[in-house]
């Protein structure tokens, strides 16, 4: 082979090596740059956020700063600008004593009630527990509506007040009022006809049933009852809502004119009708009153202005109008009583509202 082209071939197979020389060169400084550059974003990124000096212990944590929300795996997360958080605000100590002055605590007086001040009476939110239901009746089950039917059938078909108590809520003084009722005064169940609502309803820890049947005898035609699963398991009815107990009835009241006052169960309406001791309608609010076991009305005058006018007269505002009449009928328990020597057994002073319905009256209130 001649010695030219030996040495052209030499030549040619260097120059591949030096290009492969350079390019190992460029591979590995380009690895070498690539990793500072790396490692640098890394330790910058790891310092941007300051270390968290421990909170005193008094401090609260810093709420306005939201963590970011979690990614699906294999997605990227975006970087975020480092948000400072704002140092923890030490509790200043609380001002030292001066060493010349003995600390000494005085309690509040208590507060003296004014003279005769009337004792507000609880109300049947506040004495549930009392009558012992509320603090067994939170794992009893609501009665359903067919119970609480049952209950009214067997509770008209007794014929002993034994038998008509086994239906009826338990209460202190509760066969004196029975004997009361049905034996010295008289009186009669409600005759109810059909449902017209139901609803739940928890008092102080208590589940009732609230069905409002029809009923003649009520004013407006429907009358509302309230049933509760005692821990036996049996249902029993409210039987003092379900028969407007009150501890005198209508007729005696009317006729012995009691200048004491006396409380009831009533419906009220307001009314326009003015007379004998209560002729000043600037002066008196008058309220028309009916009880459910009588048709007899009598009209309560409350002395204007003072706040239970202005109680009286809000909560008869809000009364839906009911019946025949479309006169707004309220169920309350009040307080009322003859003026002295009055002149008519049908005008008396309106006194106070024990409790804006008939659910569950302490029986120390109606005596």
């Amino acid at each position: 082979m001649q010695p030219d082209l030996l040495a052209e071939r030499d030549r040619a197979r260097r120059v591949r090596q030096m290009r492969r020389a350079r390019l190992q060169l460029v591979l590995l400084l380009a690895a070498i740059i690539g990793g500072t550059i790396l490692a640098f974003m890394t330790a910058s990124r790891e310092g941007s956020v300051p270390a968290k000096e421990p909170a005193a212990p008094s401090a609260k944590p810093n709420l306005l700063i939201d963590p970011a929300p979690a990614l699906p795996v294999g997605s990227q997360q975006p970087a975020r600008p480092a948000i400072p958080t704002s140092p923890p605000r030490p509790t200043p100590p609380p001002p030292e004593p001066d060493p010349g002055k003995t600390a000494v605590e005085h309690p509040a007086p208590p507060a003296s009630p004014e003279k005769d001040a009337p004792v507000t009476p609880p109300s049947a939110r506040e004495v549930l527990s009392g009558i012992g239901i509320a603090s067994k009746s939170s794992a009893t089950l609501l009665p359903k509506i067919s119970e609480a039917r049952d209950v009214m059938t067997r509770l008209a078909a007794a014929t002993t007040l034994a038998a008509k108590k086994e239906w009826i809520i338990e209460k202190a003084g509760l066969d004196d009022r029975l004997r009361e009722y049905y034996e010295a005064r008289g009186g009669v169940d409600p005759v109810l006809g059909e449902k017209e609502a139901d609803y739940e309803e928890t008092v102080q820890g208590a589940r009732l049933l609230m069905v409002r049947y029809r009923c003649p005898r009520a004013v407006g035609g429907s009358l509302l009852t309230a049933f509760y699963r005692d821990p036996s398991g049996k249902v029993r009815l409210d039987w003092e809502s379900f028969v407007g107990y009150s501890a005198m009835s209508w007729t005696q009241f009317r006729e012995q004119r009691p200048s004491g006052p006396r409380v009831f169960r009533v419906f009220a309406s307001p009314d326009d009708y003015y007379n004998y001791e209560f002729t000043d309608a600037q002066k008196f609010l008058s309220v028309q009153l009916r009880v459910l076991d009588s048709t007899e009305v009598v009209n309560a005058f409350c002395e204007m202005p003072g706040d239970l006018a202005v109680d009286l007269k809000t909560k008869l505002a809000s009364a839906p109008k009911t019946g025949d009449s479309q006169r707004a009928w309220l169920p309350l328990i009040v307080r009322i009583e003859f003026p002295k020597e009055a002149q008519s057994d049908h005008c008396v002073h309106f006194r106070g509202i024990i409790q804006d319905d008939w659910l569950n009256l302490h029986p120390d209130v109606t005596q």
